[in-house]
């Protein structure tokens, strides 16, 4: 998923057919599951930016070089034990505060989230250091 531009994404009730029952969107940018890269997308104003994975669909995911502005939450990660190989690297993330680079253990990116300094050179995270993070910025 490369080169798009994704802007002022909203919960919305999408009606059920078939008696099934009404849903609502995530407002999330992107979500991707399993052999993904995510490359060179600008995310602006949306509740998530990017979503690598939920639990063990969380395998081999590339997360290089877009842009995330005023989203709830920048970028997260499965933080399942199950989670595979997840590269987090040269993202910007502005207006996200504290939620720049979290973990989530949830689809909707509802606490409770681990937070991890976007700014940082490189850090590891995963029960076996199976997610790098590493020349992110964010404000």
């Amino acid at each position: 998923m490369a080169g798009n531009q994704i802007s002022n994404l909203t919960v919305a009730a999408i009606p059920g057919s078939g008696g099934v029952g009404n849903y609502n969107t995530t407002a999330i940018g992107i979500t991707v599951e399993q052999d993904s890269a995510v490359n060179g997308n600008i995310i602006e104003g949306a509740a998530g930016g990017i979503k690598l994975g939920v639990a063990q669909g969380a395998r081999d995911l590339a997360c290089d070089g877009n842009l995330v502005r005023d989203c709830g939450v920048g970028i997260a990660f499965s933080s399942s034990a199950q989670a595979g190989k997840i590269v987090v690297r040269n993202n910007i993330i502005s207006g996200a505060g504290a939620n720049a680079i979290v973990s989530a253990s949830t689809v909707g990116l509802v606490p409770p989230l681990t937070s991890y300094n976007a700014n940082l050179a490189s850090q590891t995270a995963g029960s076996s250091g199976q997610i790098l993070i590493v020349d992110n910025r964010a404000s």
